[in-house]
């Protein structure tokens, strides 16, 4: 089976939130990985570099829309409707 760096790279990220946790990861190293089950995983870190560049840092994630999360090419509204969950799951548990 021939190697593939991306995939390599997408699983070295999971062994660090695994071993170090989540603080451990950077908001695009983050968003990679949830990128990564809707786009291919060699595009997945471009496409969480385009958000926080475009964007800002994560916690501008908050305030935005389904139709502002799907702006982006392989973002579509599955995953947008997925980060909206989890910023509302993340909200209701800081309550």
């Amino acid at each position: 089976m021939p190697e593939d760096p991306a995939l390599d790279r997408h699983y070295a990220l999971i062994g660090r939130l695994t071993s170090r946790g989540p603080d451990s990861l950077s908001d695009v190293e983050l968003l990679t990985l949830l990128f990564g089950g809707c786009v291919p995983i060699a595009k997945a870190a471009d496409r969480a570099r385009e958000y926080t560049e475009e964007l800002g840092p994560a916690n501008t994630i908050v305030s935005l829309d389904l139709t502002e999360l799907t702006f982006f090419e392989g973002i579509g509204e599955a995953k947008a409707a997925a980060v909206v969950a989890g910023v509302e799951l993340g909200r209701r548990s800081i309550r």
